[in-house]
Formats: structure tokens, sequence, C-alpha cells
């Protein structure tokens, strides 16, 4: 396909500018497709390169600009994507393609990190071909997934707990339609769902779930985006609780800030996590949690979203093959601790990471839902 004869990549590079063109203007312009980590300008050569937060982005940018009479004049290509910039999720996601136990990427030597870039290339590339299989080439880069046929007696926690592969920014569920829109924070992580879920299947309550594509969903926020680099996740870990503490308190006092999908209330480890269905509802609960007098006590972070644990029979697959993988527990106990903030204040209860393998299999839907607009 085009991405893979053009070798595209993360990278966008832009000739023959004007001597005038500022980092600013360039940042403007090009933000309109997608989050940006760095723009590497060099003036006395009028070129740039614009490094995207993801390949999907740098593929729409290419795309656009070429056919962009503002830009005819002007050369613009993919750059070779140097790691400049890779997230957790993404380290996960290559190491796990790549063999490496869950937990260790982050021990390769620098001579390894390439091998990473072109994991996390060759991911991208088999998402792009995921999106455009399913929904044609406007569906490239969208990140919500639709799920019909779903039982009407089912939760959002029983639906979440079906979901693998990536963390998500929002998940809606209208019971009285049976249909659910998921949106993951990473294209990549929603194409591979995708995939997997046409391939696999997935069940709630013994009913075979439609598995489509939701109308697109657009870039993620740039707020958004920084944020879940930093560690942000649907879930909020509140450590040090009294085992006093009544769950009915807890829901209405975090009920103020979103919805609830789950509270997992672990006294015996003295802690709780709370899960919203809205990444940016978490974001928004610890800074006002921390407001209130009475939780001034407690340590608040973010947990894990355990929607972005691997798909159950990777982690079994893994599990067999690599004896420095740990066992995993069952998926309602999945609410540990980011152990980048502390990890003295709670044992990680599962060791799987958000990682399939790129090489997905392809399998369209046969149902009416694909393309399902939300």
């Amino acid at each position: 396909m085009a991405v893979q004869q053009e070798g595209a990549s993360r990278n966008v590079y832009l000739g023959s500018l004007t001597e005038r063109v500022t980092d600013e203007e360039i940042r403007e312009e090009l933000s309109a497709f997608g989050p940006i980590d760095m723009i590497k300008l060099i003036p006395e050569k009028n070129i740039a390169f614009v490094h995207f937060l993801s390949i999907s982005t740098a593929v729409k940018a290419v795309q656009s600009l070429s056919q962009n009479s503002k830009w005819a004049q002007r050369k613009v290509h993919y750059g070779k994507d140097r790691c400049a910039y890779i997230s957790k999720t993404q380290q996960q996601n290559a190491a796990q393609y790549l063999g490496i136990s869950p937990g260790y990427e982050h021990l390769l030597a620098p001579s390894d990190r390439e091998l990473l870039s072109s994991a996390i290339s060759q991911q991208s590339v088999a998402a792009v071909a995921v999106a455009v299989a399913g929904g044609g080439a406007d569906n490239v880069g969208n990140r919500t997934v639709y799920l019909g046929n779903v039982h009407p007696d089912s939760s959002i926690e029983e639906i979440c707990n079906v979901v693998r592969g990536g963390i998500l920014q929002n998940i809606r569920f209208i019971a009285e339609k049976h249909i659910c829109f998921v949106t993951f924070v990473d294209p990549t992580a929603a194409a591979q769902f995708f995939a997997m879920a046409n391939l696999q299947g997935l069940s709630i309550h013994n009913k075979r779930l439609k598995v489509g594509w939701g109308k697109h969903s657009g870039q993620l926020p740039n707020a958004i985006a920084l944020a879940v680099t930093a560690g942000a996740s649907r879930n909020v870990y509140i450590g040090n609780i009294n085992s006093n503490w009544l769950e009915s308190k807890l829901r209405a006092d975090f009920s103020e800030f979103g919805e609830i999908e789950q509270i997992n209330f672990l006294k015996e480890k003295s802690c709780v996590f709370v899960n919203f269905t809205n990444i940016a509802n978490a974001i928004k609960a610890i800074e006002g949690i921390k407001q209130k007098s009475e939780y001034a006590q407690f340590k608040v972070n973010f947990g894990k979203d355990r929607c972005g644990n691997r798909p159950r029979n990777v982690a079994q697959h893994n599990n067999n093959n690599n004896n420095t993988v740990n066992n995993a527990t069952n998926d309602n106990n999945d609410n540990s601790f980011n152990k980048d903030k502390s990890s003295k204040d709670i044992e990680d209860t599962n060791s799987e990471n958000d990682a399939t393998g790129p090489h997905i299999a392809l399998s369209q839907s046969s149902e009416s839902e694909t393309q399902v607009t939300n």
C-alpha cells in the first residue's frame, strides 16, 4: 500500500520553505492534523522536520498538504523516524512484539532502540491497513470502535472487562439501543482491538457482539495527549485510606466529576481504584478531589487502565514461552497503581502490557453496523 511504498513515518519533511517562516507558523498550520511532539526548523536550508505523535497523523498531513495549492511549490515528504518520541505505551507495544518481557523494555541497550522504532512503524502501518480495510481511506486514524448486539442487562464494567489492547479515552453505552462506542487514546490500539475482536469474537451474557467502526473520533485533544504521556488514565488511585470508609461515600464524592464505571475497594491494601468512563473526568477528579480537606491525608494519583492489558490469548502465549512473565490475576483485581509514581505503595496485580503483534489478521465484520455513527 501507499504507506509502505512511500516509507511513511511520524516525521514529515518540509522543503523549499520561505526564509521568514517560523516554528510558530508551522505548528499553527500543521497541528490541525494532530498532536505534534517537536518541530526542527533549519532556516539556513529552508527546511523543517515536524515530528507527530502518531504515524496516522503524519500520513494525513502529507496527503493533505500535497493537495493544497499553498504548498504546491514546496516539498512535502516523510523524514526518517529516529524515535524523537516514544511513549510508554508505544514502548510496551513494541517490546511485546519483539518478545521482551513485560516491564523490561526500559532495560534495552541504546543500540536496540532501533528495533523499537521498527516495531512501532510496523504496528502503525498495520493499523492503517486495518482502518482502511474496515472503513476506507477516510477511516485512517479513527479511534472509535462500535459494539452492537450488547445485552441490555450488561454494565459498562462488563463491557470494559472484554475490551483489551489500549488505554481508553471514553466508553459510551446506550443500553436501550444495545450499542456501545469505545474510543481508545491510540488509533493503533483501536485497530488492533478491532481486528482481534473480529477474528476471535466477543461475547457478553452469552451474546456475541457485533464489531465495527464508529464515527471518526478525530484527533486526540492535545491536553489529553500530554496528560497520557505523564501517566493519566481513566483509573484514579486513592492510597492509605481507612477501611471504615464507605463505598457509597466515595461514589458520591467522585461522581461529582463524571460517570463512574467501577469502584474497586481493596481494604486489605488500604486503597481504592475509581474507574471513570472518560479519561477527562478522571483528570478533573484528581485535580478536584485534592481540594477536599478530607482527602488531603490520602495519596491520590492515576492507576492503570485494565483495558490497556493485552488480550488474554496473547498473555497466555507469552506466559508459556517466557519464564520472566508473571502470572496474571483476575481482571477485576487488575487496578494497579502506576509504578512510575510509587512502586512501594502497592504491588502491581497484573504484569500484562497493552500489546499485540503488528501482523494482524484482517477480518471485516459482515454486519451492517460497520461505520455506524455515534
